[in-house]
């Protein structure tokens, strides 16, 4: 009998399990970078809120102009508006949503090759049977299509609409 070539099926599954591990190491990553800038955000709020403070006090005591309050007022202003930028969960920051996201697609991704390719094996399964029931008989039309009729209907009809 032929011999089946089932690498295809299997380049498939390899190729969506791929797909789903990078979608997970891009969600670490992520979620690392959103960890750490958050951090120096917060740590860039306090130095200019320090810097704020000390430039208000000498602003109010008449040593710095106008403009230079106003500029420590900016920079505090936009590292406050930095730390805004991030997204926390419990009070911690996450990674954007799109990532789980793209986490759960590849999932789903995943598991439909996975499916797939159980249906495919089965299918080989089926017609190597079909193929063996053959060669064991000396066959005519009616007997040939009665062996395809009792192979279809041990596969069932829903393996051939999915």
């Amino acid at each position: 009998l032929a011999l089946i070539d089932t690498s295809d099926i299997q380049k498939e599954v390899d190729i969506a399990q791929n797909a789903y591990d990078l979608a997970v190491t891009t969600y670490n990553e992520q979620q690392i970078q959103a960890e750490n800038g958050y951090a120096k955000a917060l740590q860039d709020y306090e130095a200019a809120r320090g810097e704020y403070d000390r430039t208000n006090v000498l602003y109010q005591a008449g040593s710095v102009s106008k403009v230079e309050w106003e500029t420590a007022r900016n920079q505090m202003n936009d590292a406050q508006r930095a730390i805004k930028n991030f997204t926390l969960v419990d009070g911690r920051p996450v990674a954007n949503e799109s990532y789980s996201l793209q986490i759960k697609n590849a999932e789903f991704e995943l598991e439909k090759k996975k499916a797939a390719d159980d249906v495919k094996r089965e299918m080989i399964v089926v017609a190597s049977m079909m193929a063996s029931k053959v060669v064991n008989s000396s066959i005519d039309a009616t007997v040939r299509d009665s062996l395809i009729d009792e192979t279809l209907k041990e596969i069932g009809e829903s393996t051939w609409l999915s």
